[in-house]
Formats: structure tokens, sequence, C-alpha cells
């Protein structure tokens, strides 16, 4: 019977195979090369295949995609590319500090075209999601999506009843391409503290008069969040430094007093986060000694039991 076929071909993309006889299987065989590209992006998401087989006698007869039952579909040549995904976290970045409800949001780009100019199968939304700290999870339908040359970009701005409250959070990104092939997953590491650290300055009490040179600042500081906290004292718009803290977050500071008069001082803390706590002293500083340069008691001499005023001028 085989004497009587002239010809096998098969065309895949546009390349002609020439199938030989091979007695043992009793089937015409070729081998080719898979196209480069992946056959997702085409219509139906594969690459038809045309076999024609030709006899001696010059009749041919061909059967394709378009043929009906399990020979049809044999005849589509389906092709994978295994180039992985690729993730990138714009925003947040990684050890970022996050101090504002409006500076919650994700800036993030998937793409599929990394070290491929062509024949990628191209990003699959349906399969991205983000994880918060394994407490919410969210999917591309969250996002606002932008298509991009290669793939796309997602930007997330949280509803008011979903704004992460002050902590430490972990934010993992997942995403496949078309032909199944999963990114690499990317994570980055926050801290979101929109409140300010705790401050108390036990030293000096507003309204203090003090005739020392010497000022003793003290107080205690503590963050739940953003640890360590900075302590910087300001006498009269001076900057005095940093004051070094206790393990407790108690401090102990002597600051020399420049001027004589009313003095304003500055106690701020601060935590890694930015985020600011300020408390404001106001006292008097003077070192010399009142004159009393007169006193006057009238009537006097006076009768028992009466009434007397006494004036006393003190400079």
């Amino acid at each position: 019977m085989t004497d009587t076929i002239k010809s096998v071909v098969a065309v895949i993309n546009g390349a002609t195979l020439t199938l030989t006889y091979n007695s043992e299987s009793g089937k015409y065989e070729a081998t080719g090369v898979a196209p480069t590209a992946s056959s997702f992006p085409l219509d139906g998401g594969y690459y038809p295949v045309t076999v024609t087989a030709t006899y001696e006698t010059g009749e041919t007869t061909s059967v394709s995609d378009q043929t009906e039952g399990d020979i049809g579909e044999n005849c589509k040549f389906i092709v994978k590319e295994r180039v992985k995904p690729q993730i990138k976290i714009n925003y947040p970045t990684n050890g970022q500090y996050i101090t504002k409800a409006e500076d919650q949001f994700l800036d993030i780009t998937l793409l599929d075209n990394v070290g491929q100019e062509s024949g990628f199968s191209g990003v699959d939304l349906d399969s991205f999601s983000i994880e918060i700290t394994e407490d919410q999870t969210l999917r591309a339908d969250d996002f606002e999506v932008v298509e991009i040359d290669g793939g796309y970009r997602l930007t997330y701005t949280p509803p008011a009843e979903k704004i992460l409250s002050d902590g430490h959070y972990t934010f993992t990104a997942n995403v496949s391409d078309n032909d199944g092939n999963a990114a690499d997953a990317v994570a980055v590491s926050c801290v979101c503290d929109s409140t300010p650290p705790e401050l108390s300055v036990t030293s000096p009490v507003d309204g203090l008069a003090t005739a020392s040179s010497t000022l003793t600042v003290e107080g205690s500081t503590n963050d739940a969040t953003s640890v360590p906290v900075s302590v910087r004292l300001t006498l009269n718009g001076r900057d005095m430094g940093i004051v070094a803290l206790n393990e407790d977050g108690t401090f102990t500071k002597d600051i020399e007093l420049f001027e004589e008069g009313d003095q304003e001082l500055i106690v701020t803390a601060a935590d890694k986060g930015g985020t600011k706590t300020t408390i404001t002293r106001n006292f008097y500083y003077s070192t010399g000694v009142p004159v009393i340069s007169s006193v006057v008691i009238e009537p006097n001499p006076i009768d028992h039991g009466a009434t007397y005023t006494i004036r006393v001028e003190v400079q």
C-alpha cells in the first residue's frame, strides 16, 4: 500500500516537513524544531498543522486543524515558552516607613517580555496575587491595571476600611504567564506608623524660675512601632543636641543657660519613621538678687486696732 504513496508532507508555521516511511512503526515520520514563539497569542492558542498525502497517481488528501474529530484536534500544535515573568514592586520599598494613611498604596510592574523581543505568552492577570502578612490577599481586580509593553502596571489605593493599622507588614507578590511559568515571588517589608512617640517631661516644670546656670532636663519616651526614638533639645532656638536614652526610655541631661531672662525649651521626640512629639517649657532665669529701695507704712504712727497700708519698692 505504501508503494502507491508518493509523499507525505506537513506544514507547520510556514515550514514544510517531508515525512518518510518507518517500516517498524508503519507510519510516516519526521523530526522538526518547534517555533520559538509561544502559540498562546495565536487564534485558538495553537499553530495550525496541515498534512497532505500524495499518491503516485497525483491524487492528494489533506487534514488540518479544521478537520473534525481527533485528527483535527491533533493538528493543533501547542507551543509554550519557558521564560519566567518578572515582578517589580515599585512602592513601597523594602524597609520603608509609612507615616500617612494617604501613602498606603501599591505600585507593581508585571512583565513577561524580559529577555524576549517577541514570542512571549503574556502575563496571566488571573494568576496575580499579593499577600499582606497572611491577613489579606489582593487580586488583579482590586487594582487599577494599565497595559504596558510586555505586561502591566498595577496600582492600588486601599479604601478607608482597609487602611492598615500601625505595625510591621510584608507584601508578597506572585504571578504566572499564560504558558504556566511562575515568576519568582517578590516580597518587601515595611512599617506603617502614623502614631507619634510618647513623650513626658518631668523637669523643668512650666513657669519655673531659677537662678542656677545649669538646667536639668528629665523625662521619658517610648514608641510601640518604630524604635529607636531620639530626643533632641532646643533652647531659645539653639540646638542643644541629642539626649542619650536609658534602656527604659528615660533620659536626663544638664544644659547650660546662656542669657538671663525668659527662656523657651523645646523637647522633641522622633521615632524611626519620622513622626514627632514636641513639648515646650517656658521658664525664667536670673542670677540677680532683688533690691528693696523703699518701705513706707501709712499711717505711721497709728492707733491700735486701726488699718494701715505698707508699700515696698523692689528693684
